[in-house]
Parts: structure tokens; C-alpha cells; sequence
């Protein structure tokens, strides 16, 4: 059987050899859920127009495999001119609507592209939507011309998500309340630990910190999207260090212009404090989580983040913000609202100041996060793609 997997959240990239890569969660252990019930895939995303170096492109990227065919759409987000573009619309449609008909499946994952669905159905093609965060959250935290579409673009999504026959959630509880169907549905993490992956079933990694040596704390997300909150951490840093608090190092992992962000630090006066370590290839990012005393998710929206579930894997306490998928996964003791810089610091401070509160929530991060052990999930996923599309 043939599937089309559709995402314009995802992205393509190349090195200057040709070959094609992909970033965050889309590494060949994923495609190869999708391998085990279709014999072969096309995807459907944007491409990145420059080439790099393919050494630095294997350090930080996945590798696509070259069994999966790739059609590259517009970027119709790149500027003013290209979302209002009669051309570049009509150029997405066709190529969405050749891939549909040449599919004998479709899978869409939103946010995206919902008429993808509609050219489905049309179509007649089996087809199910994976739904992975919430549209209306990603676009109000996205600026002026964010807050505009915020709301249309939340209400195309709700609609498609009501009609959709089949869907996958990832969250437990969130996503379902905010876009809920009349379909078949499941819920089933996209985020799927492998057994080599989880080394630290019993053991944790915290240190002692009374002697005042350095408290590394770590968060991994663009660092060119404002809405991912890095930026409220390194405020809550001036404070704490204003308070004589200043062993702590804010490590940053992710893709992007850091000018904003060293801006903030600098402003902050703790430009000394954190350091921008790049993107990291996930085959190495669980030795990077396991160097780090704490994991913050200071994002103002998300679905169920993949950065944090790992993080909680590798035995250190961890932290977020009260929104989307977040509460589904750590202790209320950890969560903070959205901006809430002095929050974050009593939090950070708690943590170093208390060793039996920073273990049991390492203890509890642990345990959890058996939850998402990739054999359970992937033969969850797989039930139900081969139910509703085979």
C-alpha cells in the first residue's frame, strides 16, 4: 500500500551532496512505524532553500531514508506575498491533490494544512489526522499578524479534526478537549522511548549542590521562535542572581538566530550564564539531557513535547509551563504560568535548595515516563493504522 504522510509544520533540509534530512522528532526509528504497515511513503512538507555541509548536517539532523519518496510545497508563511500568493496556492493544491490521488492512504498531521483531508475524502482515500498541537496557541503567541489568524485558522482546524473519521491525539486529555471528533480516535504519543534510550530506570542524576558548584539547566527549541520561553528563564536567572544566586548555566539547545535571546541575557546581565550549544542530532541528545542537573519547558503552547518526556527519562527533576499537554506529565509542584519569571525562579531555587524535593520529582519523572516506552506505543499505532487505513 501506498501512503502520503502531509505536515507543512515539518521541513526538509539538504546537505551539498543532495541527501535529505529532517529535524526534532522525525528520526528513521518513526518511519519505520509507518515502514511496518505501508510498503511505500511519500512525504509532503516544505524543503529549506540552502544547502550546507553535509558533515554538519549529519551531526545535527536525521537522515531521511531513502526508501521515502519527498514532495517539496511552498512556504507560503515565508512573507506577506507568499501567504496571499494566488500561485504559490494553487501550486500546493495540485501537488497535494496528485500525491492524494496516486495514495491508496493518506495521513495528516495538524496543525497544517487541513484541506489535505478534504481533497482526501473527496477523493475517496482512507485517511486519518494526527493531531499534535494547537493550532490557535502556536499563532497567538506568534505575534501581531499571529493574533489575526489565530482564530480562523483554530476554527478550520477544529472543523476538519469534528469531521475527520479517524485521529491520533497525542496528548492524554488536552488536545481531545480542544479539538474533539466524532470519528474513531486513540490517544498515542508521537514521543516513543526506546529501550537504548532509556539507561536510567533507577538512577539519578543529581548532584550536590551546597557546596555552590555550577547548576546546569537545559531546554531544547528553536531559538528563533519566541513562543518556545527561553527567554523567561533568563530573566528569572537576573533574578536569581540578583538575589546572589549565580552558579547556575542556562544551556539552550536548538535551531536558529540566538540574537534575540543573547540580547535578553545580556539585558539580564547573566550573558556569562548561558550558553547556546546549536541543534543537537537526536541520536545524541539523551547524552546531552543527562549532563544537566534540571530540564525546563518554558514554552507558551504546546501538544505533548517530545524534549521533555526524554528529559524526564534520563532522571533529572524538570519543569514547565501550565499549558497544553505539560500538566499531563509532571507534579503541579513544577508547573508555572505562562511568563511567570519570578515562578520559575522559586521553582529553580526549590530545586537547588531542597534535595529530597529535586529526588522525588527525578523519582517521579522516571516512572512516568515508562509510559511512553516505544513497544507499547508503537504497537498502539499500528492497531489502529492498519484498523482504519488497511
Amino acid at each position: 500500500m501506498k501512503l502520503v504522510f502531509i505536515h507543512s509544520g515539518g521541513e526538509i533540509r539538504y546537505d551539498d551532496e543532495g541527501n535529505r534530512y529532517t529535524s526534532g522528532g522525525y528520526t528513521k526509528e518513526v518511519w519505520d512505524v509507518y515502514l511496518s504497515v505501508f510498503s511505500e511513503i511519500t512525504v509532503v512538507m516544505k524543503a529549506e532553500p540552502n544547502c550546507y555541509p553535509r558533515k554538519a548536517m549529519e551531526k545535527r539532523y536525521n537522515l531521511l531514508p531513502e526508501c521515502i519518496n519527498f514532495i517539496s510545497i511552498p512556504n507560503r508563511f515565508a512573507s506577506v506575498f507568499d501567504f496571499f500568493s494566488l500561485r504559490e496556492r494553487r501550486e500546493t493544491r495540485k501537488k497535494l491533490y496528485d500525491a492524494v490521488k496516486a495514495a491508496d492512504a493518506v495521513i495528516n498531521r495538524l496543525p497544517g494544512i487541513c484541506y489535505a483531508t478534504r481533497i482526501a475524502n473527496e477523493l475517496g482515500k482512507k485517511n486519518l489526522v494526527e493531531v499534535v498541537g494547537c493550532t490557535f496557541d502556536a499563532y497567538w503567541n506568534h505575534g501581531i499578524k499571529g493574533k489575526v489568524l489565530a482564530v480562523p485558522f483554530f476554527l478550520k482546524m477544529r472543523k476538519t479534526v469534528k469531521k475527520a473519521e479517524n485521529v491520533v491525539y497525542v496528548s492524554e486529555n488536552f488536545l481531545q478537549q480542544r479539538y474533539p471528533t466524532s470519528g474513531r480516535s486513540i490517544h498515542c504519543s508521537n514521543v516513543r522511548l526506546l529501550r537504548h534510550q532509556r539507561q536510567v530506570d533507577d538512577e539519578l542524576r543529581l548532584k550536590d549542590k551546597s557546596n555552590g558548584t555550577r547548576f546546569v539547566i537545559g531546554t531544547a527549541g528553536a531559538v528563533n521562535v519566541k513562543y518556545k520561553g527561553q527567554q523567561f528563564v533568563i530573566r528569572a536567572l537576573g533574578k536569581l542572581k540578583r538575589k546572589g544566586i549565580d552558579c547556575i548555566e542556562y544551556q539552550i539547545a536548538g535551531p536558529g538566530d540566538s540574537t534575540y535571546l543573547k540580547n535578553m541575557a545580556v539585558a539580564a546581565g547573566v550573558e556569562s550564564q548561558v550558553v547556546f550549544v546549536g541543534n543537537i542530532k537526536h541520536d545524541n541528545v539523551f547524552e546531552w539531557y543527562k549532563s544537566l542537573d534540571m530540564y525546563i519547558q518554558p514554552s507558551l503552547t504546546e501538544g505533548l513535547p517530545r524534549s521533555l518526556v526524554e528529559a524526564m527519562s534520563c532522571g533529572i527533576p524538570c519543569a514547565g509551563t501550565r499549558v497544553g499537554g505539560i500538566p499531563e506529565l509532571l507534579d503541579a509542584s513544577v508547573l508555572f504560568p505562562k511568563r511567570s519569571c519570578n515562578t520559575i525562579a522559586k521553582i529553580i531555587q526549590k530545586i537547588i535548595d531542597e534535595g529530597d524535593f529535586a529526588t522525588m520529582q527525578a523519582e517521579r519523572n522516571i516512572k512516568k515516563s515508562h509510559e511512553y516506552d516505544a513497544d507499547v506505543l508503537t504497537d498502539r499505532r499500528v492497531r489502529f493504522m492498519r484498523q482504519v487505513l488497511c
